[in-house]
């Protein structure tokens, strides 16, 4: 009987709708795309929040200097497209992006240039969010994630930076809900679909295969632990669901097999060392990461890490098994990661791609709270409830919104990353001619040369020293004057701090432009 009231009821909305607005009349969601939208709000409001991600990511995206890792990327691009490759391979990096950014010169070498990709990557990853949302637990919760990444202070840094992080978190985020369809469609589409944006994703950073560990994780419990442990014997179905999988992870391994090498190669050399810089193995290493993912600002990400923390639980309770599949999505890194850390230097952007699942989770926890607080009883009182569940969790999204705009604001108005633009210029009018350039550390001088040439200011720029003070000393030695440029990346590449005390005792400071210092040698 309930049925049946429901279904009448559906009818006489979608009446008193057409007759307030003709434009929605007769509406058949597959004739027009533009009559699809206006009769789905949800739709009207990702396009909004889409723009405005593009807007943000667009503002301003040249206007930071390029700084060392960007100067990285810049520096592998060669004359063709597969001298970018073979360079990227060479230094056993994941080529794609440096393939993208070879592209995007060919048009112009200028900030924004190198940094629209990203931009244009991040604008994507929003939609895929909201649909991912939408997939896991509903709609609301894919509009207030979709709106959560488009103002997050993380994405956006990375989605105006030359490098291929905003790259592999659309392709990272593809792979999660194609995967999900795949798995409970059984669609060949979705399965191909899977294995092309996770190939992508890993041909864009090779920690993208601490994606697809999860993903295999969750199939084998849901369709092989599970069923095994309940004793079920496997019907047609999952018989057939296994062999998409299998097919899948095969046609997987295939198209990322080219990489293999050079993987393996990367993380030798990453976990050989003795971690100098970056995010140790302590007890903060969780909660480091929670707060990059929120505000990146302790005092206002305890706000997102109590809706997070409630998110979790609303799911485990009611969505056990999107729980599980997000849950082990995130943790599964997270524990990888905590482990490597005692071995690598280890920075949070490696973990970008967990964010949308984490801004889900928050997402959950305000629909959960809401629906707590506003539960809907009786089909009279759905109207009134739903306006108060609907005002509960507009409030919490401007409470999240009000957290996150000032941060916005700094961010957009000051400095964020070292100015090389800037110590171009001012080196440039202190030198003279058969002065030596040197950069501390040693590889500094990638962004250097972005905006600096020693040819035209008719310098030597000196570079394959050591990072020790006995090349420093050597360096003062060889040339009648010399120019340090220091930066905080010195005490990573000489943790003794044996190249500061020397600049102490034998060079003059200079002066300091955005965390690059400048000194002289011999003193003045």
């Amino acid at each position: 009987m309930s049925i049946k009231v429901g279904l009448v009821m559906g009818k006489k909305r979608v009446k008193d709708k057409a007759v307030l607005n003709p434009a929605i009349q007769d509406v058949d969601p597959s004739s027009s795309m533009v009559q699809y939208m206006l009769y789905d709000k949800y739709l009207l409001l990702l396009i909004a929040i889409t723009l405005l991600g593009a807007l943000l990511r667009i503002y301003r995206l040249g206007h930071q200097s390029i700084w060392l890792d960007e100067g990285a990327s810049f520096g592998y691009i060669q004359e063709t497209f597969g001298g970018t490759w073979a360079k990227a391979i060479e230094s056993s990096q994941a080529p794609l992006h440096m393939v993208v950014l070879h592209f995007m010169t060919l048009f112009s070498s200028s900030e924004f240039s190198l940094r629209f990709p990203s931009a244009i990557f991040g604008t994507l990853t929003i939609p895929v969010t909201y649909f991912m949302g939408k997939r896991f637990f509903g709609k609301e919760e894919g509009i207030i994630s979709a709106f959560l990444l488009a103002i997050s202070m993380m994405h956006l840094w990375y989605s105006q930076e030359a490098r291929m992080y905003a790259q592999m978190l659309l392709f990272a985020s593809m792979s999660l809900y194609f995967f999900y369809v795949a798995v409970h469609d059984n669609n060949r589409n979705s399965w191909v679909l899977y294995v092309i944006s996770s190939t992508l994703a890993f041909y864009s950073h090779y920690y993208a295969v601490f994606v697809f560990i999860p993903e295999v994780v969750f199939y084998l419990l849901l369709n092989v632990a599970i069923p095994a442990y309940k004793k079920k014997s496997l019907s047609l179905q999952d018989v057939s669901s296994l062999k998409g999988f299998l097919v899948a992870m095969a046609a997987l391994f295939i198209s990322t097999l080219p990489l293999m090498v050079p993987f393996v190669k990367q993380a030798i050399l990453r976990t050989s060392g003795t971690p100098t810089w970056g995010i140790g193995q302590s007890a903060s290493f969780v909660p480091t990461m929670l707060v990059e993912f929120s505000t990146r600002v302790p005092s206002s990400s305890a706000f997102f890490i109590l809706l997070f923390i409630t998110g979790l639980v609303v799911a485990a309770i009611r969505q056990k098994e999107q729980c599980a599949y997000l849950g082990l999505y995130l943790f599964i890194p997270l524990l990888v990661s905590y482990i490597l850390a005692a071995n690598m230097p280890f920075s949070p952007r490696y973990l970008l791609f967990l964010l949308p699942a984490y801004l889900i989770f928050v997402s959950r926890g305000i629909t959960g709270i809401a629906s707590f607080l506003s539960p809907s009883k009786k089909i009279r009182e759905s109207s009134a409830n739903n306006r108060t569940r609907n005002l509960i969790m507009l409030s919490f999204v401007l409470l999240l919104s009000v957290l996150t705009v000032p941060l916005l604001s700094q961010y957009y108005t000051s400095a964020q990353k070292e100015d090389w633009r800037s110590t171009a210029v001012y080196l440039s009018d202190l030198t003279q001619n058969g002065d030596a350039v040197v950069p501390l550390p040693n590889y500094m001088y990638q962004p250097l040369v972005y905006y600096y040439s020693n040819s035209s200011d008719n310098t030597i720029l000196a570079t394959g020293y050591g990072n020790d003070v006995q090349s420093v000393a050597s360096l003062s030695d060889q040339y009648q004057r010399c120019w340090f440029l220091v930066t905080w990346d010195i005490a990573a590449a000489n943790p003794d701090g044996s190249v500061l005390k020397w600049l102490d005792g034998n060079a003059s400071f200079v002066n300091e432009v955005t965390g690059i210092y400048m000194f002289t040698s011999p003193k003045i």
